[in-house]
C-alpha cells in the first residue's frame, strides 16, 4: 500500500496547484479583460483604475468576467480529467430539499460562527470588528442591483464549484476527508484575507469563511450536491447584502 501513498499525494498536490492557478488565473484574466475592453473604448488606463475601484457598472463587469472565467476553467480542467461538472456535484435536478437544507445549514453555520467570535474577541486574537471590502461602497438605484448580482448570486455559484466542488471533490479521492475539508476550507479562508486590498490581512473575514467552509462541504457531503453549498452561501451573502446596503 505505501507504493501508492507517492502517487495519491502527487493527485492531491496537483488538485491544490490547480484549484490556486484557477483562482489567480481568473483574476488577473477578468482584470485584464476590463482593461482591454476600457481601452477599446477609450479610457485611460487612470479611468479604468478609477472605475474598479468605484464604478459599480465596472466592477459587476469585472466580477462577472472573473466567476464565469472561473467555471470555465474549472469545467476546462475536468474535461482534460475526462470528466464533467456533474461528477463535482451539479447534478442535473435540482431540489427544495437542497434549500431547506441550506436554511438548517445557515443556523448551524451562526451558532459556530457567534461562539467562536465570542472566544476570539474575548482573547484578543483578532480584530472581530475589521469590515470586509466587498466592492461596492454605496450603491444606489441599478447600482444596487448590479452589487446584489455581484455578491449574492455570482460568487457562490463560481466560488462552490472551484472550492466545495472541484477542490474538495477531487481532494478526497487522493487523501483523507478531514485532511481535505481543513485544506479546502484554510483555501479558501485565505482567499479571503484581502491582501491586495487592505493595509492589513482582513483575519475576521478569513475566519469567518474558514467557518462558513465546513459547513458548506457537511452539506456537500449531506445531500450529495453542491446545489445545497451554493444555496447557504447566496443566503449567507444575502444578508450581508440587506444589513450593509439595504438596510443602513
Amino acid at each position: 500500500m505505501n507504493r501508492f501513498l507517492p502517487i495519491k499525494l502527487k493527485s492531491a498536490l496537483l488538485v491544490l496547484l490547480s484549484a490556486v492557478f484557477i483562482f489567480f488565473s481568473s483574476q488577473i484574466m477578468g482584470a485584464i479583460l476590463i482593461s482591454v475592453l476600457g481601452k477599446i473604448l477609450g479610457y485611460s488606463t487612470d479611468a479604468i483604475t478609477n472605475g474598479i475601484e468605484s464604478n459599480d457598472l465596472v466592477r459587476f463587469i469585472m466580477i462577472l468576467f472573473i466567476e464565469t472565467i472561473t467555471v470555465w476553467l474549472v469545467f476546462m480542467v475536468l474535461q482534460s480529467q475526462k470528466s464533467n461538472l456533474q461528477s463535482i456535484g451539479l447534478t442535473a435536478k435540482i431540489k427544495f430539499s437542497y434549500l431547506l437544507e441550506a436554511i438548517k445549514g445557515y443556523g448551524i453555520y451562526i451558532l459556530i460562527f457567534l461562539a467562536v467570535f465570542v472566544f476570539v474577541s474575548k482573547v484578543g486574537l483578532i480584530n472581530t470588528d475589521q469590515a470586509q471590502e466587498l466592492g461596492f461602497k454605496n450603491p444606489t438605484g441599478v447600482g444596487l442591483l448590479l452589487a446584489f448580482i455581484s455578491l449574492v448570486i455570482l460568487p457562490p455559484i463560481a466560488e462552490e464549484i472551484l472550492f466545495r466542488g472541484y477542490l474538495y471533490q477531487r481532494l478526497k479521492l487522493s487523501i483523507n476527508s478531514k485532511i481535505a475539508a481543513i485544506i479546502t476550507s484554510a483555501l479558501f479562508a485565505t482567499a479571503h484575507l484581502e491582501l491586495g486590498s487592505a493595509s492589513t490581512p482582513n483575519w475576521a473575514a478569513a475566519l469567518d469563511t474558514f467557518i462558513l467552509s465546513f459547513v458548506l462541504i457537511y452539506l456537500t457531503n449531506k445531500t450529495k450536491s453542491l446545489y445545497s453549498s451554493i444555496f447557504l452561501h447566496a443566503i449567507k451573502n444575502f444578508i450581508a447584502f440587506v444589513t450593509l446596503f439595504v438596510l443602513k
